[in-house]
């Protein structure tokens, strides 16, 4: 108790820092679809001892709860792998009540390429400024840093608890048509097998992966497509899995993205970057949304909670 107490005087005191010095203030970007990195945002420490940064992989943040997604680096060590992350939010837009509106326990997956993410799942009851204090530690590095996150009144995807567009992909319908449905160069065809439509008139959970393989910037596509693959092999006769290329026109492209056209699809699930994931349950509510790179692991412990 006591140590919780002194915890939450310390972050109260990075609270009266941030608003008194907003040079660690940042705005979610917008994000063009092709070029979006997850990893361009960064946002300095302001502990002189341990410059740790913070790397956004989260832009689309609304009313409700949000799953928060970052990276953290350090110029001495690099990527920040494991450490005890807690995060607090505050609400910024009236300084006459900023007070601490929650304290959650970041939690930490592996990503592709020896790089890793940082999860918190948390909950924003208005729209507007937030200031974000996250504190870092573990035995070598202690660290604090602060920012913030514009929270819209409305999600630019598809919404938390929202019903699943039904819609209609392109589907498989020979082994020769593969390479017009998915730049995947090591294609699964069940994964091409079914429309969004079909699956959720099946009436089985699904997890459908909106991504481009062949022609990712950020180098996480392929990795997540290969993810699917090994989790429809493990879940198969419990749910469904979809993956969906970013681009129509893939026979087209011929490695040039000036002629790439967007899938419909994908432009009509509002999606503005790749790769993105949507867990749909059995009645065609979509119950998780992971925008950008999410590992195998986070992705079963979401599946598990459907399938039960």
């Amino acid at each position: 108790m006591k140590n919780n107490l002194i915890k939450y005087i310390y972050l109260l005191s990075l609270i009266i820092i941030f608003l008194s010095c907003n040079s660690n203030t940042i705005q979610n970007e917008n994000i063009d679809f092709i070029n979006k990195d997850s990893f361009s945002v960064n946002v300095p420490s302001n502990n002189k001892d341990s410059n740790i940064n913070i790397h956004w992989a989260t832009t689309d943040i609304s009313i409700g709860k949000n799953r928060i997604a970052f990276a953290l680096t350090e110029e001495s060590e690099g990527f920040l792998k494991d450490y005890e992350v807690i995060v607090s939010s505050f609400y910024l837009s009236n300084n006459k009540n900023s007070l601490i509106h929650e304290i959650v326990r970041a939690s930490y997956y592996d990503w592709p390429h020896s790089r890793g993410i940082y999860v918190a799942n948390m909950d924003f009851d208005k729209s507007g400024s937030w200031g974000i204090a996250i504190s870092v530690s573990n035995t070598q590095i202690t660290g604090e840093l602060t920012t913030a996150l514009t929270v819209n009144d409305e999600s630019k995807t598809p919404s938390l608890n929202s019903k699943a567009l039904m819609s209609i992909n392109k589907v498989n319908i020979s082994e020769d048509n593969l390479s017009n449905i998915t730049s995947d160069l090591n294609p699964d065809p069940e994964l091409y097998s079914l429309t969004i439509s079909e699956a959720i008139k099946s009436e089985k959970p699904l997890l459908v992966v909106f991504a481009s393989p062949g022609y990712c910037i950020t180098k996480t596509c392929g990795p997540q497509v290969d993810i699917l693959k090994e989790l429809k092999d493990k879940y198969k006769n419990e749910m469904n899995f979809i993956h969906i290329d970013v681009y129509d026109n893939l026979d087209q492209i011929k490695g040039n993205l000036e002629q790439a056209r967007i899938s419909q699809v994908v432009l009509d699930w509002g999606l503005p970057s790749e790769p993105w994931s949507f867990l749909i349950n059995s009645k065609g509510i979509i119950v998780g949304k992971f925008e950008g790179f999410i590992s195998e692991e986070e992705l079963s412990q979401n599946i598990q909670l459907v399938i039960r």
